[in-house]
């Protein structure tokens, strides 16, 4: 018994998912510093929460003292607590990709489209599909 999956699929369906995948892309590379400074605010904001969890009177389960010696005089005083946070939800950090990735990328997708489009026959084999699926 084979193992082969044989499909075919509309060349302009795909032409169509790679041409939002590319519009998504380039989005992304433009959206990804106001979405980081968002995160930024949205972290400071759950670590405040957090720390209002744990309360004034709180007393920690773990405390660790260092002396640094470049800063004569102070210590560093590292506190742990084990609190249960709720539903209070730690922000997710943007997904950020180089800018060689997403132009390597962005110049395959855009290939990809070129070649599609360049092709007689309406519908695209297994084989070309398992090629661009990576971008769909």
């Amino acid at each position: 018994m084979s193992n082969k999956l044989s499909v075919k699929i509309k060349k302009g369906k795909v032409i169509q998912a790679l041409r939002k995948t590319l519009a998504d892309k380039l989005s992304a590379k433009d959206t990804y510093a106001k979405d980081y400074a968002k995160y930024e605010k949205d972290k400071k904001a759950w670590q405040k929460a957090v720390v209002k969890k744990v309360g004034k009177n709180a007393v920690p389960d773990e405390v660790e003292i260092r002396n640094y010696h470049y800063q004569e005089g102070k210590v560093k005083v590292e506190m742990t607590y084990y609190i249960k946070l709720g539903d209070l939800k730690e922000p997710e950090q943007p997904e950020r990709q180089n800018d060689w990735q997403v132009k390597e990328q962005v110049q395959e997708i855009e290939n990809a489209i070129r070649m599609l489009e360049m092709c007689d026959d309406d519908i695209i084999n297994t084989t070309t599909y398992k090629a661009i699926s990576q971008y769909l």
